[in-house]
């Protein structure tokens, strides 16, 4: 039996996180094992043992509620957290570089119509950025079931 992964983006505004998308993430267990230590033993997980976030927007705490008892090992990471995710583009070799060279990006969506890197252009302030200015923050929150 496989593990698959519920994934939810909050935005904060308004100092209020509200629910941004579900995200369609495939089985990667070499991400599950980074993020929570789920389907895997190289890494401690970022986000192992920190649960859905009290201040979680209502419909990511319904959309954890449905999945009951089948719901298991939740957490989420932060803006911040995100970037060790994320590939880093190399100009010289025209590859991206990562330490999980299975998991891309694109593995997770876009935010606003573009990669999640766009954010950190958004908040340096560099660049044309497709974010509206009142999202203060974003982060994931997931749980597994199998």
């Amino acid at each position: 039996m496989g593990c698959d992964i519920h994934m939810h983006v909050e935005v904060k505004i308004n100092n209020t996180w509200h629910h941004f998308s579900a995200q369609h993430v495939g089985r990667n267990y070499d991400l599950f094992d980074r993020l929570s230590n789920v389907r895997g033993n190289d890494y401690e997980g970022i986000a192992r043992d920190r649960d859905i976030p009290e201040d979680a927007s209502m419909i990511t705490k319904l959309m954890y509620r449905r999945d009951g008892d089948d719901a298991h090992t939740p957490g989420y990471i932060t803006s911040e957290e995100i970037k060790t995710f994320l590939p880093v583009w190399n100009s010289k070799t025209k590859q991206y570089e990562s330490e999980l060279p299975t998991f891309r990006n694109d593995d997770l969506d876009y935010f606003f119509g573009n990669g999640y890197q766009e954010w950190y252009e958004h908040v340096k302030g560099t660049g044309d950025s497709c974010i509206p200015e009142e999202v203060e923050d974003f982060r994931f929150v997931f749980w597994y079931d199998n």
